[in-house]
């Protein structure tokens, strides 16, 4: 009986251990918009991320609604910036708004929808101020991937 109960107790130490190990889940990766002069790293918002066998999902806050907390980049002349992810996602779309519709609930009613090239590189508008959301997908492959949301801001360059 001592025998089964001690091999019990094992298993469920053991047990305890491998679920501790496995339930560190990494995050989906961050992104960094860069010109030639400058970069901003964008703050990850909302996202479903599957690593191994676990999956999390985060609720966060839409660029309109965290304008204070958005690193603003300062627009290159031609506006062309890239997208720099520490893994480089499936599919990307990026969407604009005039950094006047801040605090609003224009959510669904971006300025632009920005293309995308090949190279992940986007063009910014350079005409005034504006706050991006950058959604970006990776197909989930050997149980790892899913999707974010990331923000920044953006600044006409000053003369």
């Amino acid at each position: 009986m001592k025998t089964i109960k001690w091999s019990v107790l094992l298993l469920s130490m053991i047990m305890v251990f491998l679920t501790g190990c496995t339930s560190s889940v990494a995050e989906p990766p961050s992104l960094t918009i860069a010109s030639e002069e400058a970069s901003v790293q964008a703050v990850r918002s909302t996202y479903s991320w599957q690593n191994g066998s676990v999956g999390v999902d985060a609720d966060g806050p839409h660029p309109l609604d965290m304008v204070e907390e958005l690193p603003i980049l300062e627009v290159p002349d031609d506006g062309d910036v890239s997208l720099k992810f520490t893994k480089e996602p499936d599919q990307i779309t990026v969407r604009a708004w005039k950094i006047s519709a801040a605090g609003t609930n224009a959510y669904d009613k971006p300025e632009l929808t920005l293309p995308v090239s090949n190279e992940n590189t986007i063009t910014l508008p350079t005409d005034d101020q504006y706050l991006y959301e950058v959604h970006a997908m990776w197909t989930v492959q050997d149980h790892n991937g899913g999707d974010a949301y990331y923000g920044f801001a953006s600044a006409p360059k000053e003369e």
